[in-house]
């Protein structure tokens, strides 16, 4: 009898501390997970319900809030409790620096299960994002939203078949209706189906590929269709550059860690088209030609060049042996008097600059991974 008092009195206390006992957890464990600075606050108590807010040092909007639903004959008979998270403003959620994350605007939801079974924690739940904007790995995105299934939490599990949008991608040139289809296995590799996006008057493509952070290099082909020579163009940063037309092709690519290798990738204009230089805008030697042209006969033919077939051709290594050349031939009507001429100009410029942005951004789930795995290293105490 009195055993059983004393298991009473035991459940009675669990009970009645559990709130503040949830409440000190998170904020703890948010502390471990680089997150310092967050106070958490009981916000809901019950038997079967419990509810805590989460809120960073100096914020003044609407706070985070963490809700368990606990009945106890789930928890005791399955091990099972239902967990919901509510972020009504990202902009409050201070991402730790590793992860390249800060949010300006959005909102949030989380709703899943969590299940202690086989002496390990898992479950499942759905993420939804709505109207994110903010900085990740270097690109400044806006209008992000989408929904995030997890079919696995230890380790995390997304199925393949996963969609976000984005209104606005900037990686040193503005994209715009952007989409990635991707998924995440338990093993850690990134099957992505499709990466979609407009730009110049065009559109950006990918075909199906697999990041594996800790493995192989991935390979995947950049399809472009219909894109601007104009924009293309202004990639050089070549003062008094100009061109028409719209450009289609493919750029092959292997990803390997930092590294980005175009190999052999071809644009070519869908028909003909005018290039124009001006070299007045621009400084002395901003334009070279390869070739035994003179440079002075390749700048008048430039200066309306009627262009039958245009070609851009790139290969090299990211950072190294970047090469970008413009093949074009046709004719100017006053020079030589209209004979057709071949011209190869190479070009240089913001295409390295742009190719970095976009690396760091496949290496995003990677730098996440890497930062998780430290903290688990790390020792006790420190």
């Amino acid at each position: 009898m009195l055993r059983l008092v004393f298991v009473l009195i035991w459940l009675g206390v669990l009970v009645a501390l559990w709130p503040f006992l949830l409440a000190a957890g998170v904020e703890a464990g948010l502390a471990a997970a680089g997150w310092p600075g967050m106070t958490a606050a009981v916000a809901e108590t019950g038997l079967s319900r419990t509810a805590v807010t989460l809120r960073p040092d100096g914020w003044r909007g609407q706070p985070v809030t963490v809700a368990v639903d606990h009945p106890w004959s789930d928890l005791l008979r399955d091990g099972k409790v239902r967990l919901s998270v509510a972020v009504p403003d990202l902009a409050a959620v201070p991402f730790p620096p590793a992860w390249g994350l800060r949010a300006a605007a959005g909102r949030l939801t989380y709703g899943g299960t969590i299940v202690w079974t086989g002496g390990r924690l898992d479950g499942e739940g759905e993420a939804t994002i709505t109207g994110a904007a903010g900085q990740a790995a270097g690109l400044d995105v806006a209008g992000l939203s989408g929904r995030v299934p997890l079919s696995g939490l230890n380790p995390p599990a997304i199925p393949d078949d996963t969609a976000l949008t984005a209104e606005r991608v900037d990686a040193g040139t503005v994209l715009t209706d952007a989409e990635v289809v991707f998924g995440l296995r338990r093993n850690g590799k990134i099957p992505v189906t499709k990466v979609e996006a407009a730009w110049a008057g065009g559109r950006l493509l990918t075909r199906p590929f697999v990041i594996s952070p800790d493995g192989p290099a991935a390979a995947l082909t950049l399809e472009v269709v219909g894109v601007d020579v104009a924009a293309v163009l202004a990639l050089a940063e070549v003062p008094g550059l100009e061109g028409t037309g719209a450009l289609s092709g493919r750029v092959p690519m292997v990803l390997h860690g930092e590294q980005l290798r175009i190999e052999s990738g071809k644009l070519a204009a869908d028909e003909p088209g005018l290039i124009r230089y001006d070299p007045a805008r621009a400084p002395r030697g901003a334009l070279q030609a390869e070739g035994e042209t003179p440079v002075g006969a390749v700048l008048k033919a430039l200066s309306d060049f009627r262009y039958e077939t245009l070609e851009m051709l790139l290969d090299g290594t990211l950072g190294d042996e970047m090469a970008a050349r413009l093949v074009i031939r046709g004719a100017n009507p006053a020079f030589y008097d209209g004979t057709p001429v071949a011209l190869t100009l190479n070009l240089s410029g913001a295409l390295d600059r742009v190719l970095r942005r976009g690396i760091d951004a496949y290496r995003l789930p990677q730098r996440l991974g890497e930062g998780a795995a430290a903290r688990q290293a790390k020792p006790k105490g420190q």
